[in-house]
């Protein structure tokens, strides 16, 4: 599928469980049990993608745990392109809901060529735990988006701590203080 062509409305249960964060199987039981409105195209189950709000309110049998702290303490920005600015939205979304990404921690902007105007395209960018750089590449990638960059976040800058006036000389001399 070219970036020009229009995406189709319908989802497989492999796109819905990366969107959804539930598991393809899962949903592939749903939707035989007839417990959320499914299609069966060929051999395969199909999702409207106006349904999926639907799954975002089903309980499940046990309650998903909370993100959990950072192990490592360590962080990633990662950015995704998007033709879609819907879906940016929607990636945010997921992003700070399934994986607790805080809301100051990811920025979106509309891409634009000066001369040639808004291009149709939008980054979003985000700092992630260094544990859920896989998961957050997924939700970025389910709801659409191109991953273009995964660094480490600048260091923040740090201050050299003044050496003392007296000390300074001493060091300078070479004498000691007896």
């Amino acid at each position: 599928m070219t970036m020009f062509q229009p995406r189709s409305r319908y989802l497989t249960l492999g796109q819905v469980g990366a969107r959804s964060g539930r598991h393809p199987e899962l949903l592939r039981q749903w939707c035989a049990a007839g417990r959320v409105p499914c299609q069966r195209v060929g051999g395969s189950w199909m999702m409207c993608e106006d349904d999926l709000v639907l799954l975002d309110r089903m309980a499940t049998r046990s309650h998903r745990p909370a993100a959990a702290p950072p192990l490592s303490g360590r962080r990633r920005l990662i950015a995704a392109l998007f033709s879609d600015r819907d879906r940016v939205g929607a990636a945010s979304d997921a992003l700070h809901r399934r994986l607790g990404v805080d809301d100051a921690a990811i920025r979106s902007e509309p891409l634009g060529v000066r001369g040639l105007g808004d291009l149709g395209l939008t980054v979003l960018a985000g700092e992630v735990a260094e544990e859920s750089v896989l998961d957050a590449r997924r939700i970025l990638s389910g709801f659409g988006g191109r991953i273009v960059a995964e660094l480490d976040p600048p260091a923040p800058p740090q201050s050299a701590e003044p050496v003392p006036r007296r000390r300074a000389a001493r060091v300078a001399t070479g004498s000691r203080a007896r």
